[in-house]
Parts: C-alpha cells; sequence; structure tokens
C-alpha cells in the first residue's frame, strides 16, 4: 500500500513539472494558428492515409501559414510540436531570470537566424573561391 501511495505521489509531482515546464512554451505560441484537430490526438491524424491525402493536407497547412507570415503550430498528441533546435532557443531563452517581452524574443530569434545564414553563405561563398583557386581540387570534386 505504501508503494503505491508513493508511486501516486511520484506521478502526481511528475505531471505538476511537466505542466509548468510547457507551460512557458504554451504562452509563446497561443497566438499562432491551429489547423482542424482532435482533442486528444491533435493534427496526428493529417498524416495518415494516402500520399495525395497527406500532401493536401500539408498544403492546407502551407497556406494557414502563409496567410499567418510563415507561423502556425501543429499539436501532435497532446504536445505542441516545435522543431528541435528551435525548442533549444525557446527554453534557453525561457530559462533566463530576465523576462523578455514578444518584440524582444523575436528580435533575438531573428538575429540567431540571420546569423546562422550569413556564416552558411560566407563559408560556401569561401569554399568556391578556394576552387576556384585549386583546379585539382575542383576537378576531384567535378568527379565525386
Amino acid at each position: 500500500m505504501i508503494i503505491f501511495i508513493v508511486l501516486v505521489m511520484i506521478l502526481c509531482i511528475y505531471l505538476e513539472h511537466w505542466k509548468v515546464y510547457e507551460k512557458r512554451l504554451d504562452r509563446a505560441t497561443a497566438s499562432l494558428p491551429v489547423p482542424p484537430c482532435l482533442p486528444v490526438l491533435g493534427n496526428a491524424m493529417i498524416f495518415l492515409g494516402d500520399c495525395e491525402k497527406v500532401v493536401k493536407n500539408l498544403e492546407d497547412i502551407a497556406e494557414i501559414s502563409y496567410k499567418n507570415k510563415g507561423a502556425v503550430k501543429l499539436w501532435l498528441r497532446p504536445k505542441l510540436y516545435v522543431g528541435g533546435k528551435l525548442r533549444v532557443v525557446l527554453h534557453m531563452l525561457f530559462d533566463r531570470e530576465i523576462q523578455f517581452t514578444n518584440d524582444q524574443l523575436r528580435e533575438h530569434l531573428d538575429s540567431i537566424t540571420i546569423a546562422g545564414n550569413d556564416i552558411t553563405a560566407l563559408v560556401i561563398a569561401y569554399t568556391l573561391v578556394l576552387l576556384g583557386m585549386h583546379q585539382n581540387v575542383q576537378d576531384k570534386v567535378f568527379k565525386e
């Protein structure tokens, strides 16, 4: 009996921890549009069916996203899906003691995205310059 009570207490503590942990992300994405979904499954049913149906559903989601400046959220099971890297960045920004406004969060995420694009463009340009300078390496790359 004692083991059962301890297990129930651990389960309650875990559920409370999960609610608090996910609450920040839920608040941050509250204004994003959501395609129609089922209560427990969320948007998981969108990805079931034949290829034509799935592609049509994804086109509908893309249309919703396009109408809302590229933003849409999907619920898979009872959990919000946000891409892995974005989720890490959001948790990093939310776990600070300083409370950011929505505009400040948007500026931070824009800076991270633009910096990533700048670095990618710089590396590609540098690689192309080096390939242009070294003909033998360029031939090997072309053969590959």
